[in-house]
């Protein structure tokens, strides 16, 4: 097939793209660089820069996005966060609705934080929600991608934190785990929703698949676990153990508003998904970082 992916040089778009190239399809990415993209992802792919149409594109993934963590949320900040996702959807979803021959199906990121704050709950797609930053930014994305749905089959994926050796989360945390510093956030009760870069990889491509399919589904592993949860089987991957705490002050200290994403979660399972009859690779923290770490 002809696939287009937009944040192909991101953890999951890079991830994505090889595969699908590996499998044979013809793989096209939008980037701002290409030059770069190809340092990153090497031949074998087509890069755009910009997009004009979508005639004759068979599906098209939609990763694009500034990174949620990092920078305090500010009002200048949250307006990026918001262009760099809506309007790049918004974008994909106009192209599709203007062509004679539209995508079969458009796959575009969303996120957990769609739930808001929730506790112990388990969240499945049909849930309630709480508001918020988060919450408003990811339903407004998600009404961009299903703009598209009269003219092709719009999956919105929910996705959690995307465990991989190579980036991301884990790698930001690996370095502080290694020297013995490994800590729990507050009171360590809140949830991480994850999932391990195999099984996203493993359950976009079953998504573009199954001609079944549609509608949001939570991107992330059966089995949710607790933030000290979390912490104590990343620092058994590691060999090294994890003493401390981290009192939720200080990310709100350091981060204000995107603290959230530390100090609060979800518990979500993807229900969808299983009840589709995508199998997970690794439906088990333990499992899943004794992968990456090889231990």
């Amino acid at each position: 097939m002809r696939m287009l992916i937009t944040g192909g040089t991101g953890l999951v778009g890079s991830a994505l793209a090889k595969k699908l190239a590996a499998m044979g399809h013809n793989v096209r990415i939008l980037t701002r660089n290409a030059k770069k993209a190809r340092e990153k992802l090497g031949s074998g792919f087509e890069f755009v820069s910009e997009l004009d149409s979508l005639d004759g594109v068979d599906a098209v993934v939609n990763l694009a996005g500034e990174p949620l963590w990092g920078k305090r949320w500010t009002p200048r900040q949250k307006h990026v966060l918001r262009t760099s996702r809506v309007g790049i959807t918004g974008k994909i979803s106009a192209l599709i609705n203007s062509a004679d021959n539209p995508p079969k199906v458009f796959i575009s990121e969303s996120a957990v934080g769609y739930y808001g704050a929730q506790g112990d709950g388990i969240i499945g797609e049909s849930s309630p929600w709480n508001g918020g930053f988060l919450h408003d930014l990811c339903a407004e994305w998600e009404d961009a991608a299903f703009a598209a749905k009269e003219k092709t089959r719009v999956c919105a994926i929910r996705t959690g934190v995307v465990l991989s050796g190579n980036g991301g989360m884990l790698s930001a945390l690996t370095p502080l785990f290694r020297l013995g510093l490994g800590a729990a956030i507050g009171n360590g009760k809140q949830y991480v929703s994850w999932l391990h870069i195999s099984d996203m990889v493993g359950a976009v491509i079953f998504l573009l698949n199954n001609d079944s399919t549609g509608g949001v589904y939570n991107m992330c592993a059966p089995n949710p676990v607790t933030n000290t949860e979390f912490s104590k089987e990343l620092a058994f991957a590691l060999h090294r153990p994890c003493l401390f705490r981290i009192p939720a002050l200080v990310p709100k200290l350091l981060f204000g508003g995107a603290a959230e994403l530390a100090t609060e979660g979800q518990r979500a399972v993807p229900e969808k998904l299983r009840e589709a009859g995508y199998e997970f690779k690794f439906p088990d923290i333990k499992g899943a970082l004794a992968d990456i770490f090889g231990s």
